[in-house]
C-alpha cells in the first residue's frame, strides 16, 4: 500500500486522508506541534534526572562505606535515603543539584544513630556522622 501511495501521479484521495491505507506512514516535520515537542523534552529531562539521581545515590553509598569503616562504625542497611534536594552554585558559579542523603550507623552494634552525606552535583562535599557520646572513663582536656 505504501508503494502505491508514494508513486508519482497517484491522485487517489484515500492515501491522503486520515483513515486511508497509508495513514501515519509519513510524518511531515512541520506538522509536529509544540505539545509533542514539549512532551518529548519533558520525557528526556525526567530520564536524565532519574539517571543522575541513581548515580549520585551510588556515589553517596560508595563514600559512606569507607568513612564508616575508618571510624569503626557499622553502616546499617547498606543504603542511603534522599533527605533534601535543591539547586545551588558550586565553586565555579555553575548551578548544580545539592543532594543530602541520610543514613543510619551504629557505633556499638546495639543502637542506631543518624548521619548524612552531602553531594553537590556528583561530588561528595561532606559526611556527617553526628555527635557521639564520650566514654565515661575518657578524660577531656
Amino acid at each position: 500500500m505504501l508503494a502505491e501511495c508514494s508513486l508519482p501521479g497517484n491522485r487517489d484521495r484515500s492515501c491522503r486522508t486520515r483513515g486511508g491505507p497509508c495513514a501515519g506512514a509519513i510524518v511531515d516535520p512541520a506538522s509536529v506541534g509544540i505539545t509533542e515537542l514539549l512532551g518529548v523534552l519533558l520525557f528526556a529531562a525526567a530520564g536524565w534526572f532519574l539517571w543522575d539521581s541513581l548515580t549520585a545515590r551510588e556515589r553517596a553509598n560508595a563514600a559512606i562505606r569507607p568513612a564508616c569503616a575508618a571510624e569503626g562504625l557499622l553502616f546499617l542497611d547498606d543504603t542511603v535515603a534522599l533527605a533534601s534536594l535543591r539547586p545551588v552554585r558550586d565553586g565555579e558559579g555553575h548551578v548544580r543539584l545539592r543532594r543530602v542523603y541520610g543514613f543510619e550507623y551504629s557505633d556499638t552494634g546495639d543502637n542506631r544513630r543518624k548521619g548524612s552525606v552531602t553531594l553537590v552535583g556528583q561530588t561528595v562535599v561532606a559526611i556527617d556522622v553526628g555527635p557521639r557520646p564520650v566514654p565515661g572513663d575518657a578524660t577531656l582536656h
